[in-house]
């Protein structure tokens, strides 16, 4: 399982923060729950969320009316950045 930001049509899910269940519930499988598989909500900048989703649940995501997009997350471990690159960092 990965996690995969979705982001949906203003024009038919206008606050997708509210709407992310009904969304999930249409491609989960093996009876998974939305509110288990829902990560977060990024409504202010623009209409996405976060959910933890196999391949499969994925592409069926993508073919959703109304899903603009479907993209893996990339999750960084900041343990392993190598402290040249953020000098000024502190952690």
């Amino acid at each position: 399982m990965k996690f995969y930001v979705v982001g949906a049509d203003l024009q038919v899910y206008p606050n997708v923060c509210e709407q992310s269940e009904q969304i999930l519930h249409k491609v989960l499988l093996n009876g998974r729950s939305p509110k288990d598989t829902f990560v977060n909500c990024r409504f202010d900048l623009v209409n996405v969320f976060s959910a933890r989703l196999t391949n499969e649940e994925a592409k069926k995501l993508k073919g959703e009316n109304g899903i603009s997009m479907v993209a893996e997350e990339v999750l960084l471990n900041f343990e392993e950045v190598p402290t040249h690159v953020c000098k000024t960092c502190d952690y």
